[in-house]
Protein backbone atom coordinates (compact mmCIF):
# COMPACT_ATOMS: atom_id res chain seq x y z
CA UNK A 1 0.00 0.00 0.00
CA UNK A 2 2.91 2.34 0.73
CA UNK A 3 4.30 1.74 -2.77
CA UNK A 4 0.93 2.44 -4.33
CA UNK A 5 0.67 5.73 -2.44
CA UNK A 6 4.17 6.75 -3.53
CA UNK A 7 3.20 6.97 -7.20
CA UNK A 8 0.85 9.96 -6.92
CA UNK A 9 3.30 11.58 -4.54
CA UNK A 10 6.04 11.39 -7.14
CA UNK A 11 3.70 12.78 -9.76
CA UNK A 12 2.73 15.70 -7.54
CA UNK A 13 6.26 16.56 -6.54
CA UNK A 14 7.55 16.21 -10.09
CA UNK A 15 4.99 18.58 -11.56
CA UNK A 16 5.25 22.22 -12.53
CA UNK A 17 7.75 24.15 -10.48
CA UNK A 18 9.63 21.06 -9.36
CA UNK A 19 13.44 21.12 -9.71
CA UNK A 20 14.97 19.54 -12.78
CA UNK A 21 17.19 16.51 -12.37
CA UNK A 22 20.84 17.22 -11.72
CA UNK A 23 23.24 16.41 -14.55
CA UNK A 24 26.89 15.64 -14.05
CA UNK A 25 29.77 15.36 -16.50
CA UNK A 26 31.68 12.10 -16.75
CA UNK A 27 34.49 13.47 -14.56
CA UNK A 28 32.02 14.95 -12.11
CA UNK A 29 33.24 18.53 -12.61
CA UNK A 30 30.16 20.12 -14.15
CA UNK A 31 26.83 20.03 -12.39
CA UNK A 32 23.63 21.63 -13.57
CA UNK A 33 20.57 21.66 -11.38
CA UNK A 34 17.69 23.90 -10.40
CA UNK A 35 18.16 24.41 -6.67
CA UNK A 36 15.47 27.06 -6.24
CA UNK A 37 13.26 24.61 -4.40
CA UNK A 38 15.82 24.67 -1.58
CA UNK A 39 16.74 28.36 -1.72
CA UNK A 40 13.15 29.64 -1.79
CA UNK A 41 11.65 27.56 1.00
CA UNK A 42 10.87 29.54 4.13
CA UNK A 43 8.53 29.34 7.07
CA UNK A 44 4.95 30.40 6.42
CA UNK A 45 3.24 32.19 9.28
CA UNK A 46 -0.03 33.26 7.69
CA UNK A 47 -2.31 30.73 6.03
CA UNK A 48 -5.60 30.92 4.17
CA UNK A 49 -8.04 29.55 6.73
CA UNK A 50 -10.76 29.27 4.09
CA UNK A 51 -8.78 26.80 1.98
CA UNK A 52 -8.22 23.49 3.75
CA UNK A 53 -5.60 21.04 2.49
CA UNK A 54 -7.09 17.82 1.13
CA UNK A 55 -6.21 14.74 3.10
CA UNK A 56 -5.07 13.06 -0.13
CA UNK A 57 -2.37 15.71 -0.62
CA UNK A 58 -1.13 15.26 2.95
CA UNK A 59 -0.97 11.52 2.28
CA UNK A 60 1.20 12.11 -0.81
CA UNK A 61 3.53 14.53 1.01
CA UNK A 62 4.02 12.23 4.00
CA UNK A 63 4.57 9.18 1.83
CA UNK A 64 7.17 10.91 -0.34
CA UNK A 65 8.97 12.41 2.67
CA UNK A 66 9.25 9.07 4.42
CA UNK A 67 10.39 7.31 1.24
CA UNK A 68 13.34 9.68 0.80
CA UNK A 69 14.39 10.34 4.38
CA UNK A 70 17.47 8.46 5.65
CA UNK A 71 17.67 6.93 9.09
CA UNK A 72 20.27 4.94 10.98
CA UNK A 73 19.88 1.21 10.31
CA UNK A 74 16.61 2.07 8.55
CA UNK A 75 15.02 2.58 11.97
CA UNK A 76 12.57 5.29 10.76
CA UNK A 77 11.75 6.72 14.21
CA UNK A 78 9.40 9.45 13.04
CA UNK A 79 5.74 9.33 13.98
CA UNK A 80 3.09 11.81 12.85
CA UNK A 81 -0.32 12.77 14.18
CA UNK A 82 -2.33 14.57 11.51
CA UNK A 83 -4.85 16.98 12.96
CA UNK A 84 -7.61 18.30 10.72
CA UNK A 85 -11.14 19.43 11.36
CA UNK A 86 -12.37 19.04 14.92
CA UNK A 87 -9.10 17.59 16.23
CA UNK A 88 -7.12 20.56 14.89
CA UNK A 89 -9.54 22.96 16.55
CA UNK A 90 -9.46 21.03 19.84
CA UNK A 91 -5.64 21.04 19.95
CA UNK A 92 -5.55 24.78 19.20
CA UNK A 93 -8.05 25.57 21.94
CA UNK A 94 -6.14 23.54 24.53
CA UNK A 95 -2.80 25.13 23.61
CA UNK A 96 -4.27 28.65 23.62
CA UNK A 97 -5.78 28.04 27.04
CA UNK A 98 -2.39 26.96 28.43
CA UNK A 99 -0.72 29.99 26.83
CA UNK A 100 -3.34 32.45 28.07
CA UNK A 101 -3.08 31.06 31.59
CA UNK A 102 0.73 31.44 31.52
CA UNK A 103 1.21 27.75 32.10
CA UNK A 104 4.92 27.00 32.33
CA UNK A 105 6.03 24.94 29.36
CA UNK A 106 7.18 21.37 29.91
CA UNK A 107 8.88 20.20 26.69
CA UNK A 108 10.23 16.68 26.37
CA UNK A 109 13.67 17.93 25.24
CA UNK A 110 15.77 21.11 25.32
CA UNK A 111 15.61 23.15 22.12
CA UNK A 112 18.79 25.23 22.66
CA UNK A 113 21.49 25.62 25.31
CA UNK A 114 21.14 28.25 27.99
CA UNK A 115 21.80 31.72 26.48
CA UNK A 116 25.18 32.06 28.21
CA UNK A 117 26.31 28.75 26.70
CA UNK A 118 25.32 29.36 23.08
CA UNK A 119 28.17 29.35 20.54
CA UNK A 120 28.99 32.77 19.06
CA UNK A 121 27.69 32.25 15.52
CA UNK A 122 24.44 30.82 16.82
CA UNK A 123 24.08 33.68 19.30
CA UNK A 124 24.56 36.22 16.53
CA UNK A 125 21.87 34.59 14.39
CA UNK A 126 19.42 34.30 17.27
CA UNK A 127 19.89 37.94 18.31
CA UNK A 128 19.45 39.14 14.71
CA UNK A 129 16.31 37.07 14.39
CA UNK A 130 14.90 38.49 17.60
CA UNK A 131 15.45 42.01 16.29
CA UNK A 132 14.33 41.67 12.68
CA UNK A 133 11.41 39.30 13.15
CA UNK A 134 9.67 41.43 15.74
CA UNK A 135 10.57 44.67 13.93
CA UNK A 136 8.61 43.38 10.94
CA UNK A 137 5.61 43.05 13.24
CA UNK A 138 6.25 46.51 14.76
CA UNK A 139 6.70 44.99 18.20
CA UNK A 140 9.06 46.76 20.59
CA UNK A 141 11.20 44.76 22.97
CA UNK A 142 9.23 46.02 25.96
CA UNK A 143 5.84 45.36 24.38
CA UNK A 144 4.95 42.43 26.60
CA UNK A 145 1.29 42.34 25.61
CA UNK A 146 1.99 42.58 21.88
CA UNK A 147 4.63 39.87 22.01
CA UNK A 148 2.39 37.55 23.93
CA UNK A 149 -0.34 38.05 21.33
CA UNK A 150 2.20 37.29 18.60
CA UNK A 151 3.23 34.12 20.38
CA UNK A 152 -0.40 33.09 20.70
CA UNK A 153 -0.64 32.90 16.91
CA UNK A 154 1.65 29.87 17.13
CA UNK A 155 -1.09 28.04 18.95
CA UNK A 156 -3.69 29.20 16.45
CA UNK A 157 -1.41 27.53 13.88
CA UNK A 158 -1.24 30.85 12.00
CA UNK A 159 -4.63 30.11 10.48
CA UNK A 160 -3.68 26.70 9.09
CA UNK A 161 -6.41 24.10 9.12
CA UNK A 162 -3.90 21.22 9.22
CA UNK A 163 -1.51 20.77 12.12
CA UNK A 164 0.91 17.88 12.18
CA UNK A 165 2.52 16.78 15.44
CA UNK A 166 5.87 15.09 14.91
CA UNK A 167 6.90 12.75 17.69
CA UNK A 168 9.17 9.76 18.32
CA UNK A 169 9.23 6.69 20.56
CA UNK A 170 10.98 6.99 23.91
CA UNK A 171 13.69 6.77 24.97
CA UNK A 172 14.54 9.30 22.28
CA UNK A 173 18.32 9.61 21.94
CA UNK A 174 20.30 12.15 19.91
CA UNK A 175 20.68 9.97 16.84
CA UNK A 176 16.94 9.57 16.59
CA UNK A 177 16.53 13.36 16.54
CA UNK A 178 18.93 13.47 13.57
CA UNK A 179 16.79 10.93 11.75
CA UNK A 180 13.55 12.75 12.55
CA UNK A 181 15.17 16.00 11.39
CA UNK A 182 15.94 14.43 8.03
CA UNK A 183 12.29 13.42 7.67
CA UNK A 184 11.16 16.91 8.74
CA UNK A 185 13.32 18.68 6.13
CA UNK A 186 12.14 16.28 3.43
CA UNK A 187 8.54 17.00 4.34
CA UNK A 188 9.04 20.79 4.37
CA UNK A 189 10.64 20.71 0.91
CA UNK A 190 7.93 18.48 -0.51
CA UNK A 191 5.22 20.78 0.83
CA UNK A 192 6.97 23.72 -0.84
CA UNK A 193 7.24 21.78 -4.12
CA UNK A 194 3.48 21.20 -4.27
CA UNK A 195 2.53 24.77 -3.35
CA UNK A 196 1.92 24.36 0.37
CA UNK A 197 3.40 26.53 3.07
CA UNK A 198 4.67 25.00 6.31
CA UNK A 199 6.15 26.08 9.62
CA UNK A 200 7.79 23.76 12.17
CA UNK A 201 6.86 24.83 15.70
CA UNK A 202 8.86 24.08 18.83
CA UNK A 203 6.30 26.26 20.59
CA UNK A 204 3.79 23.43 20.26
CA UNK A 205 6.29 20.94 21.70
CA UNK A 206 6.83 23.26 24.67
CA UNK A 207 3.40 22.15 25.88
CA UNK A 208 4.09 18.44 25.43
CA UNK A 209 1.73 17.32 28.24
CA UNK A 210 -1.15 19.22 26.64
CA UNK A 211 -0.39 17.73 23.23
CA UNK A 212 -0.23 14.19 24.63
CA UNK A 213 -3.50 14.61 26.49
CA UNK A 214 -5.46 15.99 23.55
CA UNK A 215 -4.03 13.53 21.03
CA UNK A 216 -4.26 10.67 23.49
CA UNK A 217 -0.60 9.71 23.16
CA UNK A 218 -0.70 7.27 26.02
CA UNK A 219 1.12 6.32 28.06
CA UNK A 220 2.71 9.78 27.86
CA UNK A 221 6.17 8.55 28.81
CA UNK A 222 6.43 6.39 25.71
CA UNK A 223 6.68 9.29 23.28
CA UNK A 224 8.75 12.46 22.78
CA UNK A 225 6.93 15.36 21.14
CA UNK A 226 9.40 16.87 18.65
CA UNK A 227 7.43 19.75 17.11
CA UNK A 228 4.22 20.86 15.53
CA UNK A 229 4.07 21.63 11.79
CA UNK A 230 1.43 24.06 10.55
CA UNK A 231 0.59 23.28 6.92
CA UNK A 232 -1.67 25.10 4.49
CA UNK A 233 -1.93 27.48 1.57
CA UNK A 234 0.02 30.71 2.23
CA UNK A 235 -1.65 34.11 2.24
CA UNK A 236 0.40 35.78 -0.52
CA UNK A 237 -0.08 39.36 0.68
CA UNK A 238 0.63 38.78 4.38
CA UNK A 239 3.69 40.87 5.40
CA UNK A 240 4.86 38.18 7.83
CA UNK A 241 5.28 35.80 4.92
CA UNK A 242 7.89 38.13 3.40
CA UNK A 243 10.25 37.59 6.32
CA UNK A 244 13.57 36.02 5.32
CA UNK A 245 15.93 34.95 8.05
CA UNK A 246 19.64 35.82 7.98
CA UNK A 247 21.71 33.01 6.45
CA UNK A 248 25.39 32.86 7.27
CA UNK A 249 27.72 32.51 4.27
CA UNK A 250 29.39 29.28 3.31
CA UNK A 251 32.67 30.29 4.93
CA UNK A 252 30.89 30.46 8.28
CA UNK A 253 29.91 26.83 8.40
CA UNK A 254 32.03 24.84 5.93
CA UNK A 255 35.75 24.09 5.70
CA UNK A 256 37.33 22.44 2.67
CA UNK A 257 40.34 20.45 3.83
CA UNK A 258 42.71 19.51 1.05
CA UNK A 259 45.75 17.37 1.75
CA UNK A 260 48.13 20.31 2.24
CA UNK A 261 45.66 21.97 4.60
CA UNK A 262 45.11 19.02 6.88
CA UNK A 263 45.97 20.17 10.42
CA UNK A 264 48.57 18.29 12.39
CA UNK A 265 47.97 17.06 15.91
CA UNK A 266 50.06 19.98 17.17
CA UNK A 267 47.85 22.43 15.28
CA UNK A 268 44.74 20.95 16.83
CA UNK A 269 46.16 20.99 20.34
CA UNK A 270 47.35 24.58 19.92
CA UNK A 271 43.89 25.74 18.89
CA UNK A 272 41.93 23.76 21.45
CA UNK A 273 39.59 25.93 23.46
CA UNK A 274 39.94 28.96 21.21
CA UNK A 275 36.89 30.91 20.08
CA UNK A 276 37.22 32.19 16.50
CA UNK A 277 36.34 35.74 15.58
CA UNK A 278 32.96 35.99 13.91
CA UNK A 279 31.60 38.52 11.50
CA UNK A 280 28.07 38.56 10.25
CA UNK A 281 25.74 40.82 8.37
CA UNK A 282 22.78 42.57 9.90
CA UNK A 283 19.44 42.59 8.21
CA UNK A 284 20.47 45.36 5.86
CA UNK A 285 24.16 44.59 5.56
CA UNK A 286 26.39 42.45 3.43
CA UNK A 287 27.67 38.99 4.06
CA UNK A 288 30.39 38.42 6.62
CA UNK A 289 32.69 35.55 7.40
CA UNK A 290 33.52 33.46 10.41
CA UNK A 291 36.12 30.84 11.07
CA UNK A 292 35.11 27.38 12.09
CA UNK A 293 32.45 24.91 11.11
CA UNK A 294 29.13 23.59 12.29
CA UNK A 295 28.40 20.04 12.40
CA UNK A 296 22.04 17.87 10.77
CA UNK A 297 9.16 3.68 2.98
CA UNK A 298 6.62 5.37 5.24
CA UNK A 299 7.07 4.69 8.95
CA UNK A 300 4.36 2.82 10.72
CA UNK A 301 2.42 5.26 12.85
CA UNK A 302 0.62 8.15 11.20
CA UNK A 303 -2.39 8.99 13.33
CA UNK A 304 -5.28 10.53 11.41
CA UNK A 305 -7.29 12.84 13.60
CA UNK A 306 -9.74 14.33 11.16
CA UNK A 307 -13.15 14.39 12.83
CA UNK A 308 -12.48 12.99 16.27
CA UNK A 309 -12.52 15.15 19.32
CA UNK A 310 -10.10 15.18 20.64
CA UNK A 311 11.79 34.55 12.32
CA UNK A 312 16.77 43.89 11.98
CA UNK A 313 20.01 44.45 12.88
CA UNK A 314 20.47 47.91 11.33
CA UNK A 315 24.03 47.93 10.07
CA UNK A 316 26.53 45.98 8.05
CA UNK A 317 29.13 43.49 9.27
CA UNK A 318 29.48 43.14 13.03
CA UNK A 319 32.57 41.57 14.56
CA UNK A 320 31.66 39.23 17.35
CA UNK A 321 34.45 38.72 19.84
CA UNK A 322 34.08 36.81 23.05
CA UNK A 323 32.84 39.92 24.87
CA UNK A 324 30.44 40.78 22.07
CA UNK A 325 29.15 37.23 22.01
CA UNK A 326 28.46 37.52 25.74
CA UNK A 327 26.62 40.78 25.15
CA UNK A 328 24.52 39.19 22.45
CA UNK A 329 23.54 36.26 24.58
CA UNK A 330 22.63 38.61 27.42
CA UNK A 331 20.50 40.76 25.11
CA UNK A 332 18.80 37.72 23.66
CA UNK A 333 17.90 36.22 27.02
CA UNK A 334 14.70 38.22 27.23
CA UNK A 335 13.77 37.04 23.74
CA UNK A 336 14.11 33.37 24.52
CA UNK A 337 10.53 32.91 25.64
CA UNK A 338 9.11 34.36 22.45
CA UNK A 339 11.34 32.63 19.93
CA UNK A 340 10.09 29.47 18.39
Amino acid sequence: MAEAAAAPAAAAVGGAGAPSSATRSRDGSAVSADLTLFSTRHCTRAFDATKPVPRSLIVECLTAAAAGAPSSQNSQPWRVAVCQGASCAALSVALCEAHDADVVGAPDYVNRPAPADIEAVMAHCIAEYGTSFFALQHLARDDVVGRKAARRRNFEFFGATTELVLYAPSPTVGGMLVDVGAFLQSLLLICHAVGLGACPQYSVASYAPVVKRVLRLEPAGRFTVICGIAIGYPLPDAPINTYTALRVPLADFARFLEDEDTPTTADVEASAGGIPAVTGAGAGGGAGTTAGATAGATAGAVAWLGGEAGEAAAGGGTTVTTKAATAITTASRDLASTLQ
